[in-house]
C-alpha cells in the first residue's frame, strides 16, 4: 500500500479487526465465526415428524377444504350464467322496437289522415318559393 498522506483521512483512526485491510467486506474468520455460530436465525428448525392419525387428519382437513371450495366454485359460476341469461333477456325488452311502436301510435293512428299530417309537418318543409312564403300558415 502507498504511503498515507497525513493530510487526508481519518487521523488517528484505529485499525478495525473485523474488516480486512485488502477486503471490502468481513474477514473471513468473522464470516466462517458467523456461520459455526449457534445463532437460532442460521439455524433451521427440524420439522416434526407426524403421526399417521395426524397425517390422516390434515388430510381429510384438506379433502374437506378443496370440497367446498368446489361447492362455492360451482355456485359462482351458476350465479354469473344466471346474470348472463337475465341481462340477454332483459336486452330482450329493451330492445328499440318499442319507440317504432310507440311512433307507428302517435304518427299513424287511423286518427289522422294525409292531409292533417303534412299540415302539422308544415314548418319542416322548406321550397325555395321566395322569402315571404316560408312558413305562412
Amino acid at each position: 500500500a502507498p504511503p498515507r498522506d497525513p493530510r487526508f483521512g481519518l487521523q488517528n483512526a484505529a485499525v478495525s479487526k473485523v474488516y480486512a485491510k485488502d477486503e471490502l467486506g468481513p474477514s473471513i474468520e468473522l464470516r466462517n465465526s458467523v456461520k459455526k455460530d449457534n445463532n437460532p436465525v442460521n439455524q433451521k428448525r427440524p420439522r416434526e415428524k407426524l403421526s399417521e392419525e395426524e397425517k390422516e387428519k390434515r388430510l381429510r382437513a384438506m379433502q374437506m377444504d378443496a370440497a367446498e371450495h368446489d361447492e362455492r366454485r360451482k355456485d359462482l359460476v351458476m350465479k354469473t350464467q344466471e346474470i348472463k341469461e337475465e341481462s340477454k333477456s332483459s336486452s330482450a325488452q329493451n330492445d328499440p322496437k318499442f319507440l317504432k311502436e310507440m311512433g307507428n301510435m302517435v304518427y299513424l293512428s287511423g286518427n289522422i289522415d294525409m292531409e292533417e299530417r303534412v299540415k302539422r309537418n308544415r314548418q319542416h318543409h322548406q321550397k325555395d318559393l321566395g322569402s315571404e312564403s316560408f312558413m305562412r300558415r
